[in-house]
Protein backbone atom coordinates (compact mmCIF):
# COMPACT_ATOMS: atom_id res chain seq x y z
CA UNK A 1 0.00 0.00 0.00
CA UNK A 2 1.21 3.53 -0.23
CA UNK A 3 1.95 5.84 2.08
CA UNK A 4 -0.72 8.62 2.66
CA UNK A 5 0.00 12.19 3.38
CA UNK A 6 1.57 12.24 7.43
CA UNK A 7 3.44 14.06 8.95
CA UNK A 8 5.83 13.02 12.12
CA UNK A 9 5.38 15.10 15.32
CA UNK A 10 7.43 14.22 18.97
CA UNK A 11 4.23 14.02 20.98
CA UNK A 12 3.89 14.90 24.54
CA UNK A 13 2.95 12.12 27.57
CA UNK A 14 -0.67 12.44 28.83
CA UNK A 15 -1.53 14.40 25.57
CA UNK A 16 -4.60 13.25 23.37
CA UNK A 17 -2.48 12.00 20.90
CA UNK A 18 -0.40 10.09 23.59
CA UNK A 19 -3.75 8.81 24.56
CA UNK A 20 -4.08 7.68 20.92
CA UNK A 21 -0.71 6.15 20.84
CA UNK A 22 -1.36 4.08 23.93
CA UNK A 23 -4.40 2.64 22.31
CA UNK A 24 -2.79 2.33 18.78
CA UNK A 25 0.19 -0.03 20.06
CA UNK A 26 -2.20 -2.11 22.59
CA UNK A 27 -3.57 -4.40 19.79
CA UNK A 28 -0.40 -4.58 17.77
CA UNK A 29 2.04 -5.16 20.26
CA UNK A 30 0.71 -6.60 23.85
CA UNK A 31 -2.52 -8.11 23.13
CA UNK A 32 -0.90 -10.43 20.60
CA UNK A 33 1.58 -11.59 23.48
CA UNK A 34 -1.22 -11.68 25.98
CA UNK A 35 -0.31 -8.40 27.72
CA UNK A 36 -1.55 -4.74 28.23
CA UNK A 37 -0.35 -1.83 29.39
CA UNK A 38 -0.33 -1.44 33.10
CA UNK A 39 -0.59 2.37 34.85
CA UNK A 40 3.31 1.60 35.85
CA UNK A 41 4.30 0.71 32.61
CA UNK A 42 2.67 3.88 31.32
CA UNK A 43 4.08 5.91 34.13
CA UNK A 44 7.35 4.93 33.02
CA UNK A 45 7.08 6.46 29.75
CA UNK A 46 6.94 10.12 31.09
CA UNK A 47 10.38 10.76 30.54
CA UNK A 48 10.72 8.65 27.42
CA UNK A 49 9.98 10.84 23.88
CA UNK A 50 7.07 9.28 21.57
CA UNK A 51 7.18 9.76 17.71
CA UNK A 52 4.18 9.35 15.93
CA UNK A 53 3.64 9.32 11.99
CA UNK A 54 -0.30 11.14 11.87
CA UNK A 55 -2.84 11.63 9.04
CA UNK A 56 -6.50 11.73 10.55
CA UNK A 57 -5.29 8.56 12.63
CA UNK A 58 -1.75 7.47 14.24
CA UNK A 59 0.24 5.29 11.19
CA UNK A 60 2.81 4.19 13.26
CA UNK A 61 5.85 5.25 15.94
CA UNK A 62 8.09 4.40 18.33
CA UNK A 63 9.79 5.97 20.99
CA UNK A 64 13.20 6.69 22.12
CA UNK A 65 14.85 6.93 25.80
CA UNK A 66 18.01 8.98 25.71
CA UNK A 67 20.56 7.57 27.71
CA UNK A 68 23.78 8.15 29.82
CA UNK A 69 27.27 7.81 27.98
CA UNK A 70 25.43 8.58 24.41
CA UNK A 71 23.63 5.48 24.17
CA UNK A 72 19.55 5.73 23.54
CA UNK A 73 17.37 2.87 23.17
CA UNK A 74 15.01 3.08 21.12
CA UNK A 75 11.56 0.36 21.73
CA UNK A 76 7.61 0.32 21.36
CA UNK A 77 8.55 0.45 17.33
CA UNK A 78 4.95 -0.25 15.46
CA UNK A 79 3.30 0.77 12.05
CA UNK A 80 -0.03 -0.18 10.95
CA UNK A 81 -0.43 -3.56 9.18
CA UNK A 82 -2.09 -1.78 5.68
CA UNK A 83 1.43 -0.02 6.13
CA UNK A 84 4.42 -2.30 6.94
CA UNK A 85 6.81 -3.16 4.41
CA UNK A 86 5.94 0.67 3.14
CA UNK A 87 8.88 2.50 4.32
CA UNK A 88 7.25 4.12 7.35
CA UNK A 89 9.32 2.21 9.97
CA UNK A 90 12.69 3.20 8.05
CA UNK A 91 10.90 7.18 7.96
CA UNK A 92 10.43 6.73 11.74
CA UNK A 93 13.51 5.28 12.38
CA UNK A 94 15.53 7.93 10.56
CA UNK A 95 14.21 10.58 11.99
CA UNK A 96 14.38 8.97 15.42
CA UNK A 97 18.12 8.65 14.99
CA UNK A 98 18.72 12.33 13.77
CA UNK A 99 16.69 13.47 16.53
CA UNK A 100 19.03 11.16 18.80
CA UNK A 101 22.16 12.77 17.01
CA UNK A 102 21.30 16.37 17.64
CA UNK A 103 20.54 15.52 21.53
CA UNK A 104 24.29 14.52 21.42
CA UNK A 105 23.72 10.49 21.11
CA UNK A 106 25.92 8.49 19.06
CA UNK A 107 24.71 5.06 19.35
CA UNK A 108 21.44 3.54 19.66
CA UNK A 109 20.57 -0.28 21.45
CA UNK A 110 17.02 -1.57 20.77
CA UNK A 111 15.59 -5.02 21.31
CA UNK A 112 14.32 -6.54 18.35
CA UNK A 113 11.40 -9.56 18.51
CA UNK A 114 13.11 -12.01 16.63
CA UNK A 115 10.96 -12.27 13.79
CA UNK A 116 11.82 -8.68 12.66
CA UNK A 117 15.41 -8.84 12.81
CA UNK A 118 16.40 -8.78 9.54
CA UNK A 119 14.20 -4.82 9.26
CA UNK A 120 16.69 -3.43 11.90
CA UNK A 121 19.66 -5.38 9.93
CA UNK A 122 18.91 -3.63 6.90
CA UNK A 123 19.01 -0.12 8.57
CA UNK A 124 22.67 -0.91 9.79
CA UNK A 125 21.73 -2.55 13.28
CA UNK A 126 24.36 -5.09 14.20
CA UNK A 127 22.93 -8.01 16.30
CA UNK A 128 24.81 -8.54 20.03
CA UNK A 129 24.89 -11.72 22.49
CA UNK A 130 22.40 -14.65 22.12
CA UNK A 131 19.14 -14.39 21.91
CA UNK A 132 16.73 -14.06 24.92
CA UNK A 133 13.19 -13.95 25.81
CA UNK A 134 11.70 -10.43 27.18
CA UNK A 135 7.70 -10.27 27.07
CA UNK A 136 7.45 -14.00 26.55
CA UNK A 137 9.44 -13.97 22.89
CA UNK A 138 12.25 -14.33 21.40
CA UNK A 139 14.28 -10.82 21.01
CA UNK A 140 17.41 -9.96 19.84
CA UNK A 141 19.56 -7.15 21.28
CA UNK A 142 21.19 -4.83 18.74
CA UNK A 143 23.40 -1.57 18.06
CA UNK A 144 23.95 0.85 15.68
CA UNK A 145 26.56 3.81 15.51
CA UNK A 146 25.49 6.94 14.81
Amino acid sequence: MALPNFHLIWIEHGSTDYSAWVEFREPILRRPIGLSFSEADLEAEKKQLHLVAKSDLILGGLILIPGEGGVGKIRQVAVTEELQSSGLGRILMAEAEKHAASLGLNEIVLHSRETVNRFYEKLGYHPEGEIFEEVSIPHQKMKKRL
